[in-house]
């Protein structure tokens, strides 16, 4: 069974407790509880004491397709995220085969609490595409490779229970930082190079260089690789 599929099976599951649903307001403090996925669960639930889809279901794969949905583009931000589902006050949040939930509850109550409480503070995953993002065609190249990042790579590198997020672009060169089971892996290098660095340039050939930030010195099987 896909991942999909387990997702629409458990929420049509959730669709029989419906009446235990705790009261939904839009006036009182934002409330947010994420379920114990568990290791081996595909799944999370997030239930809210408000309103994002109120009587109808929305299921988002990709970034373009939630264009109409701040919170579930910024949820599938987190790296690790394979794709979100609003109905009424409950998101459920599917990960990648391979992402650890340990390193996502937090990004994800972190990122719908950005977009829906005006006071809390920006979450990690937003300070970063934020600090990378402006106007011209600096601005263009990033959102094609910040394109290639989402829908590719990180879906891949994900399965090893790393993420690589766009730090910045500068003319036609490219920033990354490498996180997860990425960072201090020897494998890193052959990642960036070879898998990483083939994708963008292949799709975006205006790119001429791609550098890795990452202290891998610091990471859980440590080395270091300043860049290409």
């Amino acid at each position: 069974m896909s991942v999909v599929e387990r997702v629409k099976r458990m929420f049509g599951n959730e669709n029989e407790h419906e009446e235990d649903s705790a009261p939904v307001t839009s006036e009182a403090a934002l409330e947010i509880s994420l379920s114990d996925p568990g290791p081996d669960t595909d799944t999370c639930k997030v239930t809210l004491n408000r309103e994002l889809a109120p009587g109808r279901t929305e299921f988002f794969e990709t970034h373009a397709e939630a264009v109409n949905s701040p919170v579930a583009q910024r949820v599938m931000r987190v790296p690790g995220v394979h794709s979100v589902i609003l109905k009424d006050n409950v998101v459920i949040v599917a990960k990648h085969m391979g992402a650890e939930w340990s390193t996502m509850l937090e990004p994800i109550e972190e990122a719908i609490r950005a977009e829906l409480d005006p006071n809390a503070a920006p979450s990690p995953v937003d300070a970063i595409a934020e600090a990378a993002a402006g106007s011209g065609p600096e601005e263009e190249l990033r959102a094609r490779v910040q394109e290639i990042i989402d829908n590719e790579i990180n879906p891949s590198v994900a399965a090893h229970g790393g993420y690589i997020s766009l730090l910045d672009v500068q003319g036609t060169r490219v920033f990354l930082h490498m996180g997860g089971g990425c960072q201090g892996c020897g494998m890193a290098a052959q990642t960036l190079k070879h898998g990483v660095e083939t994708a963008i340039k292949r799709q975006v050939p205006e790119v001429s260089e791609i550098l890795d930030t990452t202290d891998h010195a610091s990471g859980s099987n440590p080395y270091y690789q300043s860049g290409f």
